[in-house]
């Protein structure tokens, strides 16, 4: 995504080219990887190369109440349900021609998976007490926690949900991992958040 990717160890920087390759497109993306691996910051760095100026609607997944879920995602209209007063747009109404990043995706109940299953098939959603659908425009960038393919083992995470989100499949190991990309890592931090300072001799040895 920048030219820190000729700092980075060969694993890190293959994939830092395929990301660069892939941004600009509309392929559904799937990022993985332990908190504080940077997902949702690389989300919004493939946004702005894919969609620039588009909206940006990010939606955490296991933030949301199942029931409240699929009117966040699909929207209602007024009377849906008991306290829909008035028609709501959902987030991939509200995403339109721009990203939707659904943030812990892996954590959605089996039947929340089904109908996003759905809706990813038919490139189409209908809000909730409606009765005509509306096109999906959006481009998708689902971000998981570490461990997606235990889950799919499992059956916790859907095979058929996953490879509708996975157009490619991105895994961001965290820098423990790969302890030769610290300091190129911190370099570039420091260029771009901090250019008067520079890492000192001492600390670059340790």
């Amino acid at each position: 995504m920048t030219p820190l990717y000729r700092s980075l160890n060969a694993e890190a920087a293959k994939l830092a080219r395929e990301l660069a390759r892939v941004a600009p497109t509309s392929l559904p993306l799937l990022l993985e990887g332990e908190t504080g691996t940077g997902k949702s910051f690389l989300a919004r760095r493939i946004h702005r190369r894919s969609r620039p100026g588009k909206p940006l609607v990010v939606v955490d997944c296991a933030a949301i109440p199942e029931t409240l879920l699929p009117s966040e995602l699909f929207g209602h209209t007024a009377g849906a349900f008991t306290d829909a007063t008035r028609p709501r747009r959902g987030a991939l109404e509200q995403a339109g021609d721009g990203t939707l990043v659904l943030d812990r995706l892996d954590a959605l109940t089996p039947a929340t998976q089904a109908a996003l299953l759905r809706v990813l098939e038919e490139q189409r959603f209908t809000p909730l007490g409606g009765s005509q659908p509306r096109p999906l425009r959006a481009r998708v960038i689902a971000l998981v926690g570490f461990g997606v393919a235990d889950k799919l083992k499992t059956g916790d995470f859907r095979a058929d949900l996953y490879h509708r989100v996975a157009g490619f499949h991105a895994l961001l190991l965290p820098l423990r991992k790969r302890p030769e990309d610290i300091l190129p890592t911190a370099r570039a931090w420091l260029a771009k958040h901090a250019p008067s300072f520079r890492l000192e001799a001492e600390a670059e040895k340790l």
